[in-house]
């Protein structure tokens, strides 16, 4: 009955944006969670329905029941299919991932047992190599990488300009003077301690030595809106960001290097598991851009 998120739904409110959003669901399934758990989801599901009657069939339902309640009751309300937004299904479904697993590894016949505990063992093995792969980013974030060639680069005074939220820039040094410059109210920010806050639109640099960059909150500005499948829709915020003409502009020449800036370094993720993007902020890209002299 509120605002429901409103300002980032991503689907047309009816029949067809809330295809789209299950068909993006069972895609983000399969890419996250994999084939596998989904397949022992299905089964276990199955094998409780075959298996049970009245009022333990009824109870064992409960899971299945609450993941569609939240479908219909918030993902189809906020029109939006994030990863933290379809956790509750995910963990719900692992009641019935039980009960297949407990099938499968306890079966009766010799061969159907081994079977089913090697299946289990290869589904284990491969969460936890995306267990790791989360533990890896985070050691791993190329914030650090920008964070120590900032260190080394630095001189004291040296003014660095940056642009975007916390949850997306790396620390800086204490000796540089650093002006994050924005759009949005002062008021409205979470303080970086350390950093000027400026209020204005972005047009041209203002001469700092260096010009920090995260790739992933300037996507916003370098990507064009193109034409959407039915049930689709940008969000007003999106919208807001493909007007914004003078920010376009100015992130477009400065990515180019048109300005008077040249790419100095680019931190990226380099270890050896898997890229995991959490909440458009970990295992982004990091430019660092230094002014021509």
């Amino acid at each position: 009955a509120g605002p429901a998120s409103q300002d980032y739904a991503e689907y047309v409110r009816g029949p067809s944006g809330w295809l789209v959003l299950l068909s993006d669901m069972l895609r983000y399934f399969a890419a996250g969670y994999g084939l596998l758990p989904m397949a022992l989801a299905a089964g276990g599901l199955g094998l409780h329905f075959t298996r049970t009657k009245g009022a333990q069939r009824m109870a064992g339902a409960l899971p299945l029941l609450a993941a569609i309640s939240f479908t219909l009751c918030f993902n189809f309300a906020a029109l939006r299919s994030d990863d933290r937004f379809l956790l509750p299904q995910g963990l719900l479904a692992t009641f019935y991932i039980g009960i297949a697993a407990d099938a499968l590894a306890f079966a009766a016949q010799d061969r159907l047992r081994l079977a089913g505990r090697a299946l289990l063992a290869v589904t284990a093995l491969l969460a936890l190599h995306w267990c790791v792969a989360v533990n890896a980013g985070l050691l791993l974030d190329p914030r650090y990488d920008a964070e120590a060639w900032l260190a080394a680069h630095i001189k004291p005074g040296d003014a660095i300009e940056t642009y975007g939220q916390n949850c997306f820039l790396p620390r800086f040094p204490g000796r540089a003077v650093v002006t994050r410059i924005g759009q949005t109210d002062l008021r409205l920010r979470n303080p970086l301690p350390g950093v000027t806050e400026r209020q204005e639109p972005f047009i041209a640099p203002r001469q700092a030595r260096f010009i920090v960059l995260s790739l992933a909150w300037a996507r916003r500005y370098l990507r064009a809106g193109v034409p959407l499948a039915a049930g689709r829709i940008y969000s007003p915020l999106q919208q807001a960001d493909f007007a914004n003409g003078d920010a376009h502009l100015y992130f477009t020449a400065l990515a180019s290097e048109k300005l008077n800036y040249r790419l100095a370094y680019a931190a990226s993720y380099r270890g050896l598991w898997p890229v995991v993007h959490i909440h458009d902020s970990l295992d982004e890209t990091i430019w660092i851009f230094e002014r021509d002299r």
